[in-house]
């Protein structure tokens, strides 16, 4: 199966607040620059690991972050995120965790 290239890495999570959590990663394709100059985009999955938590989310950004906004207070998300270039995709990162803050 061909690929865009390799998985994006350095994926962190960190929550903002009880409802949002920034990510960011680096795209080791784009090389010393890490400029984004061409149509790739970035496909990022994640999911609240409660047991009866609910479906798999997706967002689509153009950047290499991000904020999620509209999560559950004191909830573990799970993260990963994927390139995609002219209908080829890269590998999923490595997955991430982190727990939105309490409602306060």
């Amino acid at each position: 199966m061909m690929t865009v290239g390799p998985a994006p890495d350095r994926l962190r999570a960190r929550p903002l607040s009880a409802s949002s959590v920034s990510l960011q990663w680096h795209d080791v394709s784009l090389g010393r620059a890490r400029r984004i100059v061409d149509n790739r985009y970035y496909n990022i999955h994640y999911e609240a690991t409660q047991p009866g938590a609910g479906k798999t989310m997706s967002v689509i950004v153009k950047d290499l972050n991000v904020v999620l906004h509209d999560l559950e207070p004191a909830t573990r998300y799970e993260f990963k995120v994927r390139t995609v270039k002219d209908g080829l995709t890269s590998p999923f990162s490595n997955v991430v965790t982190a727990w939105t803050m309490q409602q306060s």
